[in-house]
């Protein structure tokens, strides 16, 4: 049988009988929704390795933009940039070699060799930094080529709809039913640029590593691949 000393549990806080105070728990905080910026931000800068392939692939996708639909548009080859984007995977394919080399290889190789070093120098070694950096820059043309399949087809379908001249009501239903139309279409255009972009970033990116590998070891560090 329990004594005058013994204690009993009351809502989870022990009580002791013969002078003892009872320990209440202590509340629970909420945690405030300014910290979750705060957060997202410390998470940011672990993901540096991502966030600086997010940068280079940034950089590759704006190159393969001026390359294939500003320099064709300001050539006149195409009279606004929305007729020179939605052509633009139609023109890939007739694009010379070098001309790829120039648009898409090279700006990967700038980036992938840039970012391994700076990686290095960041302290940032091993395999998944690597990755991350690779995966960034592979990921982000992939992502501004679909961006810019649905931007074209939704300009195409307002530009071709306004310019009817019907009513209002007619122009909505015909800018719709073109942009439909021009999503349809243009999944060969996308079809025909993610088979060209892609290997050529592969390409680039590859080389641009191998090339940054090659400066770490005869600069006297340790790869990066055997951190």
């Amino acid at each position: 049988m329990a004594g005058p000393y013994a204690t009993l549990d009351i809502d989870g806080p022990a009580l002791a009988y013969g002078g003892g105070t009872p320990r209440l728990p202590k509340p629970v905080r909420d945690v405030p929704t300014s910290t979750v910026p705060l957060r997202v931000v410390s998470r940011l800068r672990r993901d540096r390795a991502f966030l600086l392939g997010l940068l280079c692939g940034t950089l590759v996708s704006v190159a393969g933009l001026v390359g294939y639909v500003g320099v064709p548009v300001v050539a006149g080859d195409h009279p606004s940039l929305v007729e020179g984007a939605a052509s633009a995977g139609f023109d890939m394919a007739g694009r010379p070699l070098a001309y790829h080399g120039l648009v898409v290889v090279l700006p990967s190789f700038v980036a992938s060799a840039a970012g391994t070093l700076l990686l290095r120098r960041w302290g940032l070694t091993g395999r998944g930094p690597l990755l991350e950096l690779a995966g960034g820059i592979v990921l982000t043309p992939l992502l501004a080529i679909v961006l810019a399949y649905a931007v074209t087809a939704v300009g195409v379908g307002a530009a071709m709809g306004l310019s009817s001249g019907g009513a209002p009501g007619d122009a909505l239903v015909g800018s719709v039913a073109i942009t439909v139309w021009a999503l349809i279409f243009g999944v060969f255009a996308v079809a025909i640029a993610v088979a060209i972009v892609v290997p050529g970033v592969l390409l680039g990116t590859a080389a641009g590593y191998l090339v940054a590998l090659g400066v770490i070891r005869a600069g006297g560090a340790a790869p990066v691949d055997e951190a």
